[in-house]
């Protein structure tokens, strides 16, 4: 850790940790921290903290991320300031941030109190392989907002933190005397299996409309965001409301428009290519309307949908919600189409809030892909050359599509001449459960400065002992590269 995060001493309690339960459950709590706060945190103006969450199962949807506040000793409360927190993925799992991750969810949430996990509900991403990072940003000046950090809980070096606003990410943490630690930072995910075919209404609103808007010609539209990929776009919905001593709508031809961004920047591109550009006349006022697309493809980002009012408007106007699920997600253009901008804010009893249309999109889904399962090792490598005793590590088995059979493994050494013995237990695990890998150096001391002669001048380099698995009762299968790891003799030698 740089020397611009300090570790400072805050006022601790401790709360619920302890392992994630099992995967077959339909929501989990991903933790890797041990629910103590260990009386120290961190503390810096605009400090950006997210923590490596890996699910036992895929896929699964975030639906709310925990966080752990503390108060920390001679600085202001905490409670009751406003935070940002975020939600982002990796879906390759490559153990440390993605550059410039893509935000799922990025909103302001004020601190309800401290000593204590707080749940945030989330309309959050669908993961289908990989990590999901969760974190938040403190203020500029930090005026008493940290970060509680768990420093002796399992699995460690899953923090990571950004100067920039959450452009970059560097990490993994820890404090300027060297020690490795956890932000304490959870997540909820609901385990989300396909089972086939599937259709999702997209939906920004939460079905209310509290207020709405006139404006002669304009264009609005909602950006909306697939849970998975590719999507088929079926249909679109549009809720169209009469507005008092206006002329009823009904009748009244508008433009419907519809374009991608594969990209998913979060804003409307300039100069869209539109997929749909059409009219369409008004049948009733009320309730939502679909409207039929011809299979247009998502492969990737987000869909922008809406419409274009006449000029004069002539009672056409947009129904509007400002209290639903994800705010923010509303765009318009005064030049028909060309830019945009927004988000959306609209003025309420007497306030400006952010308001979203009520426009959704119905998707399909492609049939669910074959279950899969692979092994995540909580250690890259160990040292041996320390003592006889050796060292262990867990292996976790991670399933996805509905993965549950159980999976017998084994570890063996090669060359087979390596000095090393090596063991695993037990000998077979289902999804989220977890197998412990001992491996021993065979050498005793005379060898051991032997081998720390010839070993430089050969460049001999042992591997780690590659883990296989295979089906219970089934074929046995051989390890990929990924899951073979390195260890250190007595020596130096790798």
């Amino acid at each position: 850790m740089t020397a611009a995060v300090e570790r400072f001493a805050v006022e601790t309690r401790s709360a619920p940790g302890g392992a994630m339960p099992a995967a077959q459950a339909p929501e989990q709590e991903l933790i890797f921290d041990d629910g103590t706060a260990d009386g120290s945190g961190l503390l810096s103006d605009g400090l950006f903290v997210a923590t490596r969450l890996t699910p036992l199962m895929y896929p699964v949807k975030v639906t709310a991320v925990r966080l752990f506040f503390v108060s920390f000793k001679d600085r202001p409360n905490p409670v009751g300031q406003e935070i940002r927190i975020v939600v982002f993925l990796d879906p390759e799992g490559k153990g440390s941030p993605p550059a410039n991750p893509r935000f799922l969810v990025d909103q302001r949430v004020k601190i309800p109190s401290t000593g204590e996990f707080v749940t945030f509900p989330v309309d959050g991403p669908v993961a289908e392989s990989g990590d999901i990072y969760v974190g938040y940003q403190a203020h500029r000046p930090a005026n008493g907002v940290g970060f509680a950090v768990d420093s002796n809980g399992p699995a460690r070096e899953r923090g990571f933190w950004s100067t920039d606003d959450g452009a970059s990410f560097r990490g993994p943490l820890e404090f300027n005397d060297g020690s490795t630690l956890n932000p304490m930072m959870r997540a909820l995910v609901r385990v989300a299996t396909p089972d086939g075919p599937r259709t999702e209404e997209l939906a920004v609103d939460d079905g209310t409309i509290e207020t709405g808007l006139l404006r002669d010609g304009g264009l609005y539209v909602n950006r909306l965001t697939p849970s998975r990929y590719p999507a088929t776009v079926k249909k679109l919905r549009f809720y169209f409301v009469r507005f008092s001593s206006q002329p009823s709508p009904v009748g009244k031809s508008v433009r419907l428009v519809l374009f991608r961004d594969p990209e998913g920047k979060g804003t409307p591109p300039a100069r869209p290519a539109l997929d749909i550009d059409r009219n369409f006349v008004i049948p009733s006022t009320g309730d939502f309307v679909d409207v039929p697309v011809d299979g247009l493809v998502i492969a990737s980002g987000d869909l922008y949908a809406g419409f274009q009012a006449p000029n004069p408007h002539e009672g056409v106007g947009f129904a509007l919600d400002i209290d639903g699920p994800k705010p923010g997600r509303s765009f318009r253009s005064l030049d028909g189409g060309q830019t945009f901008a927004g988000p959306l804010e609209v003025t309420h009893e007497g306030g400006s809030t952010r308001a979203n249309l009520a426009m959704r999109a119905v998707v399909d889904y492609e049939s669910a892909p074959a279950s899969e399962f692979r092994l995540l090792a909580e250690r890259e490598s160990l040292d041996l050359s320390e003592g006889p005793e050796g060292e262990q590590f867990q292996v976790t088995l991670l399933a996805s599509n509905g993965f549950s059979d159980p999976v017998a493994l084994e570890v063996k050494i090669e060359p087979a001449g390596a000095p090393v013995k090596a063991t695993i237990e037990p000998s077979a695990i289902r999804p989220g459960e977890q197998a412990t890998v001992k491996v021993m150096s065979l050498l005793v001391y005379p060898f051991i400065v032997a081998l720390a002669l010839l070993l430089p001048l050969l460049d001999l380099r042992w591997p780690w002992p590659p883990l296989t698995w295979s089906f219970v009762d089934g074929p046995a299968t051989t390890a990929s590269p990924g899951t073979c790891w390195r260890f250190r003799l007595p020596g130096g030698a790798r």
